[in-house]
C-alpha cells in the first residue's frame, strides 16, 4: 500500500480491516483507552463493524506506523500478551504500529477542524506523537486551507496541554470536572489554534526537546 504521507520515523496511511486486531489492542487497553470517548468496555467483533461505520463518516483517519528501521524504539509494555502460534510476519507487522489519528471537519463551511489522536502503549515517550503533530498542522492549513484546529486534552495530562501551547495551540476554556477517571474528577481543557496563529508559530524556532516524553494524546471520539 502506498502511505498517504510520511515524517521521519512514521508511515501514515489509510487504516484497513487487517488493522482491527492492533486498534482493538490498543482501544482495550484501559491505559490508552482513558482518552477515548464513550464507555471503557472490551471492543468485540461487533464492535469493530460499529468502529468501521464511525471511521467512514470520520473527515480523514489515518494509521500511524513506524518505518521498520525505527522499529528498534518500540518500548517493552508489561501487559502484554503475544500469540506464539502467531506467525512471525504478522507477528512483525503488528509490532509496527503506533496508533491513529482523525481529523474531523466539524463545520465544513467555517472550515473548522478537530484532532483526536491516541498511540499504543508501547509507543509512548518517543516523541511520535509531536512527529505526527508537526505534520499535521501543516496539512490542515496549507494542504486543506482550514481557519480554525481544535483538540480537546484531559486537564491531567499537563505536560501535553504545555506542549500544545509551545507547538501555537491556545487554551480557549474548561469543561470543570467534565469527566472521572480512576476516582477523580478531571477538566477537560479546549483548545485551538487559528491559521494566523499558525502562520506566526511556524516562523519562529520551537526547540521540542524537553518534550520527547510527552504523552502526547486528546480526546479522541468514535461516532
Amino acid at each position: 500500500m502506498i502511505p498517504f504521507a510520511t515524517t521521519q520515523r512514521l508511515i501514515l496511511r489509510a487504516w484497513r480491516d487487517s488493522d482491527k486486531d492492533s486498534i482493538f489492542t490498543a482501544l482495550n487497553d484501559p491505559r490508552v483507552a482513558h482518552g477515548i470517548s464513550g464507555e471503557l468496555v472490551p471492543q468485540s467483533d461487533t464492535g469493530w463493524e460499529r468502529l468501521k461505520i464511525d471511521l467512514d463518516k470520520t473527515f480523514m483517519v489515518l494509521v500511524i506506523e513506524i518505518k521498520k528501521e525505527y522499529l528498534y524504539m518500540r518500548g517493552h509494555d508489561p501487559n502484554e500478551i503475544e500469540d506464539e502460534l502467531e506467525p512471525e510476519v504478522e507477528r512483525r507487522e503488528k509490532r509496527k504500529f503506533v496508533g491513529m489519528v482523525t481529523l474531523d471537519q466539524t463545520q465544513a463551511k467555517n472550515r473548522n477542524t478537530e484532532l483526536g489522536i491516541f498511540l499504543a502503549f508501547a509507543w509512548w515517550s518517543k516523541g511520535l506523537g509531536t512527529e505526527v503533530l508537526q505534520w499535521l498542522l501543516k496539512y490542515n492549513f496549507e494542504t486543506l486551507g482550514m481557519h480554525r484546529m481544535t483538540l480537546h486534552a484531559y486537564g491531567d495530562n499537563m505536560n501535553a496541554i504545555e506542549l500544545y501551547k509551545h507547538l501555537g495551540y491556545v487554551e480557549e476554556g474548561r469543561m470543570r470536572e467534565a469527566v472521572t477517571h480512576e476516582g477523580a474528577w478531571i477538566d477537560v481543557v479546549i483548545m485551538s489554534m487559528l491559521d494566523r496563529e499558525w502562520q506566526a508559530a511556524k516562523t519562529r524556532p520551537i526547540d521540542l526537546s524537553k518534550f520527547e516524553d510527552v504523552v502526547v494524546s486528546t480526546i479522541f471520539r468514535l461516532g
